[in-house]
């Protein structure tokens, strides 16, 4: 990254006018979360190309991430305008109507977006995230297995679709997700979470400590320590719940059905 940066930069040098490093530039600027001098490079593009849609979706993108809904809306309207079967741009208009809480048209784009580029997981992807946080839980299943099928089979994803089958009581399909997340990156703590406070749920208490305590080590050995301290935490808690729950078994007092308390 940093030597696309450099790269784009001393071509700047040598020609100021040259439309290729400024969007280059803007592009490696943004791709570094460097948004107020990619959005720069990116208008100096556009005032070179004024009808470029990949600029515009470019300079969208930055826009959104940078949490200027209203002014990325603007840059994927003008991309779409110029070129409508741009499905990236169109993606991206659907987030970004998502953002700004325009949900009709949010859902709109991204049914849009799978038409027009059948092969993409990422309009699946986020209109799964969008259904999810409007708690359409069932719904957004669907679009999460279409994603994977799609390609998109990365930890994230998997968290997501498991999260949506924890939420509508499928808590074992929900640890088959996690437990997939989990063997691609072990280091990628929500799912190591979700997993191991799901098996707490159906009784699988040996598990669900195992999976806690060999978080800590990878949280540890990964310089993630308030990931670790939130592991720990929940399983001085547990413990105690479970050791509650023999206590009253051996009493013949019913156990707290109580659930752990959670983090992620």
């Amino acid at each position: 990254m940093r030597e696309a940066i450099e790269h784009s930069r001393e071509a700047l040098r040598h020609r100021p006018d040259y439309f290729d490093a400024h969007y280059n530039l803007g592009t490696a600027l943004f791709q570094a979360n460097q948004l107020p001098e990619a959005s720069v490079e990116l208008r100096e593009a556009l005032k070179l190309r004024p009808d470029s849609p990949v600029v515009l979706n470019t300079l969208g993108a930055t826009y959104l991430q940078a949490g200027f809904s209203a002014e990325a809306i603007e840059q994927f309207e003008r991309a779409l305008q110029l070129q409508p079967t741009f499905a990236a741009a169109r993606n991206n208009l659907g987030k970004a109507y998502g953002t700004a809480g325009k949900l009709p048209q949010a859902f709109e784009q991204f049914q849009l977006a799978s038409g027009q580029d059948g092969k993409s997981p990422d309009p699946h992807i986020n209109w799964g995230l969008l259904l999810a946080s409007q708690d359409r839980f069932e719904e957004s299943v669907g679009h999460f297995e279409k994603a994977i099928q799609l390609g998109a089979d990365r930890p994230e994803v998997h968290n997501n679709l498991g999260d949506a089958f924890r939420k509508i009581g499928k808590t074992d399909k929900a640890i088959e997700q996690y437990e997939i997340a989990v063997r691609q990156n072990p280091s990628f703590m929500p799912a190591q979470a979700n997993l191991a406070q799901s098996l707490a749920l159906v009784d699988r208490s040996k598990e669900a400590v195992a999976v806690a305590e060999k978080a800590i080590d990878i949280a540890h050995s990964t310089g993630q320590p308030e990931e670790s301290g939130q592991f720990e935490e929940w399983l001085k808690h547990y413990r105690i719940e479970l050791q509650r729950a023999a206590d009253a078994a051996g009493s013949g007092t019913p156990p707290s059905a109580r659930e752990p308390s959670r983090s992620k």
